[in-house]
């Protein structure tokens, strides 16, 4: 590592291509298809070598095109289209990498600590809502072909809808609100921030 202008350079990781983040854990993937990552779960990442030193470990999945580190189960998803999760039960207890049931290819994923989504290609999206220690499926076909999906405020979901309005779900249950909004439909994209979903426009 070297310090630089305020900026911590890693120098054991090189050819970097994409950087993932959630909480205290950060991950980059390299062009040579490797993932390694910092402040990850020792059962999540290979066993250092004695000449690696303190810094980040590889992790131990293989064929990941991107991670999503946020919320009670975090998600990697496969260059193949299936997707792994791992995290924090509906019992608030830890378990290790799983494969995420069903069947066709998975877009992306986004998690809290009540409620678990993907979007398949396709544009199904099926979430798993925890209802007292229970997690239940759910295909919440009110989402079907959302723009996008975000973490909202606080422990909820939001998406992006085609016709722009924007569908945010509770934390403990599933019936999104919609909320038209006034523009959005030259809305390209929504991003999570603590108090309410930030979304870009065309312009």
């Amino acid at each position: 590592r070297r310090a630089r202008r305020g900026v911590l350079e890693v120098a054991s990781v090189r050819d970097a291509s994409q950087i993932w983040a959630g909480g205290s854990t950060f991950c980059v993937g390299t062009r040579a298809s490797e993932v390694w990552c910092w402040g990850l779960g020792e059962r999540m990442v290979e066993e250092p070598r004695v000449s690696d030193g303190p810094g980040p470990r590889r992790l131990v999945l293989r064929d990941v095109r991107a991670l999503r580190l946020l919320g009670g189960r975090r998600f990697a998803l496969h260059a193949d289209g299936r997707a792994t999760w791992w995290g924090f039960d509906e019992h608030a207890r830890s378990f290790g990498p799983q494969p995420v049931p069903g069947e066709g290819s998975i877009a992306d994923a986004v998690s809290t600590s009540g409620a678990h989504c993907l979007e398949r290609e396709g544009g199904e999206v099926r979430c798993w809502v925890d209802r007292d220690g229970v997690l239940q499926e759910h295909v919440a076909t009110e989402l079907r072909g959302a723009r996008s999906i975000v973490m909202g405020p606080g422990t909820q979901i939001s998406a992006l809808l085609p016709d722009g309005s924007i569908a945010t779900s509770p934390r403990y249950a599933w019936a999104p609100a919609r909320q038209p909004l006034e523009g959005a439909t030259d809305l390209v994209a929504l991003a999570p921030s603590e108090s309410r979903p930030v979304a870009i426009t065309r312009d």
